[in-house]
């Protein structure tokens, strides 16, 4: 007899499946790698890179950097990535800067636009320890945290909305914040942070600080877990920072970001394969 087959079923079973793949970002900034935006700058001492994403001088600067898009991915299931940061004032005594975040989300679509949400009379890009504009416009894109003015906290939030918070230690910026770039470039005088990532999961942030002359440093540290990140929709997402300083000042370095990321594309047929699938619509199956 014959057993006929829906071809539209086969089709939409084969555009279901998905294609799991593994996938790196690393750059110690040696160059300048990605894309800038504001303050943003690469900057290089004694022959030392690192990305600045503020300027000491003046105050009330914003910069933010994306890698670009990331080559052969979809959606994001879940990453692991860690990077190394400083702060430094030029000997100047400035106050603190305000902060930076580590972003993922949309760091492509409409980025020079105005930026009528959060934070109004900026553009799009504009970011810094409360997220970005451009997470807040779309309503989507992770954003984790660290402030740095006053006492030290960090959080996590989806757009606009706080998903976790956590107060850390007032005196976590001073302890990696330096009166020259010989020492705040210096990777054995930065902090490092850990961000764990997996969409079945938990959010996992854990903290690093080196000894220096101002004290012992800490070991890597959780300072802020949540699961409020299961299931998101992570397509066209990539990995960026913003940072910014208002009346007070300081630049604000990051160094050695190493990303290591799961990802699920989904496979849709294309014309050849769908032609075959057709040649699939009448089976012939014998009956014993």
């Amino acid at each position: 007899m014959f057993r006929f087959i829906s071809v539209a079923a086969a089709v939409a079973a084969t555009a279901s499946t998905a294609f799991a793949g593994d996938g790196t970002y690393s750059t110690n900034f040696s160059s300048a790698d990605g894309n800038y935006w504001g303050a943003a700058t690469h900057t290089t001492f004694n022959g030392h890179g690192d990305l600045q994403l503020t300027t000491d001088y003046p105050g009330d600067y914003f910069g933010t950097w994306s890698t670009g898009a990331l080559s052969n991915t979809s959606d994001i299931t879940g990453f692991n990535a860690s990077f190394k940061f400083s702060m430094n004032t030029n000997g100047n005594g400035a106050n603190e800067a305000d902060g930076f975040s580590f972003l993922f989300g949309n760091l492509s679509d409409d980025m020079n636009g105005a930026g009528d949400y959060g934070h109004s009379y900026l553009q799009n890009w504009n970011g810094g320890e409360w997220g970005m504009n451009q997470f807040s416009r779309l309503g989507s894109g992770m954003s984790v945290d660290l402030a740095t003015y006053g006492d030290d906290y960090t959080h996590a939030r989806w757009a606009s909305q706080e998903v976790a918070y956590n107060n850390i230690d007032d005196n976590l910026a001073g302890h990696v914040t330096y009166y020259g770039y010989d020492y705040a470039l210096n990777d054995a005088h930065q902090a490092t942070m850990y961000i764990d990532w997996e969409t079945t999961g938990d959010l996992v942030v854990y903290l690093e600080t080196p000894d220096n002359a101002y004290g012992a440093g800490t070991a890597k540290t959780e300072i802020l877990r949540t699961s409020g990140f299961q299931g998101i929709d992570t397509a066209g997402f990539e990995f960026g920072f913003a940072g910014r300083v208002g009346g007070a000042t300081w630049d604000i370095l990051i160094d050695d970001l190493d990303i290591n990321y799961q990802y699920s594309t989904p496979v849709v047929p294309g014309v050849g394969g769908i032609a075959a699938l057709a040649g699939l619509a009448a089976v012939r199956r014998r009956r014993r």
